[in-house]
């Protein structure tokens, strides 16, 4: 996440709060996908979020939408640009180790790759220049409209490869072994898109809703949010604590050609939530 002091790690990626996290990318027959889960504990500081859109100006050169906590307001946990970069974050336990001689980034450089970068190539470019401090807590999933996508670590980057998804959920992509990942998420997300022969955003959606946490309404965690993102066409879906019979569909460069704003939300559910139709 963005960040301002490397004390704020565990606390952006609510790491010791969370369940889980669930990500991926989907290119498939001209189809450009992303699916994400915002999972966390079910308490009062983690019940109220924000929705910012940004238009572009003299120093944004792509209008985009970002979401977070209303606990962490100037921490955005996710976003996605009128260019068709998305972003999101899976929490980890904390590693200090950092990349040496690099300075280090704060809470800036999210904005900043997301205001100004059209592809994944170009975000990495940009963050190898420095030591994302608040990435010793988390991972980093980022895909685009060409359908390239990474994982991006504190000390490493695990791009794709020859697989046509990418799956990123609680657990470090770069030091994990195929045959050590335990995560029932991670492994339900690569069965079902290793078997479907085409993608759709209600399979995408249909994924999110099977990987939500357990007993989400009474246990410990909630999927809080969920997006589904045509990142070829810039468009998202929305959906607010695990009801996928309601959805916000949100037309990203149409919405980042209005006005700068931030909304709760709850609101903008209320404002613009549609019944959702496959």
């Amino acid at each position: 996440m963005m960040l301002r002091l490397l004390a704020l790690g565990l606390l952006a990626f609510g790491y010791v709060n969370t369940l889980a996290c669930t990500i991926f990318l989907v290119a498939r027959n001209g189809q450009v996908l992303m699916g994400a889960n915002e999972d966390m504990s079910n308490e009062v500081p983690y019940d109220k979020h924000w929705v910012r859109f940004q238009p572009k100006n003299e120093k944004v050169k792509y209008g985009f939408v970002t979401f977070g906590y209303n606990s962490f307001p100037l921490t955005a946990q996710a976003g996605m640009n009128e260019a068709g970069i998305f972003y999101d974050y899976n929490a980890l336990p904390q590693k200090d180790e950092g990349p040496a001689g690099k300075t280090k980034a704060g809470i800036g450089l999210a904005e900043q790759f997301i205001g100004s970068c059209a592809t994944v190539a170009e975000v990495i470019s940009m963050i190898q220049l420095y030591d994302w401090v608040g990435l010793s807590a988390g991972q980093m999933v980022i895909g685009d409209a060409t359908g390239a996508s990474a994982i991006v670590e504190r000390n490493a980057i695990t791009y794709r490869g020859t697989a046509d998804f990418q799956v990123g959920t609680n657990f470090r992509t770069s030091e994990t072994p195929k045959d050590k990942i335990s995560c029932w998420r991670y492994n339900k997300c690569q069965s079902v898109l290793g078997l479907q022969s085409s993608v759709t955003t209600d399979s995408v959606r249909s994924l999110l809703e099977d990987t939500m946490p357990f007993n989400s309404t009474k246990g410990k965690s909630i999927s809080w949010y969920s997006q589904v993102c045509d990142l070829k066409a810039k468009k998202m879906l929305l959906f607010r604590k695990g009801d996928f019979s309601k959805v916000v569909i949100l037309d990203i460069p149409k919405e980042t050609a209005k006005e700068a704003r931030r909304i709760d939300m709850d609101e903008l559910m209320a404002r613009q939530g549609v019944v959702y139709k496959p």
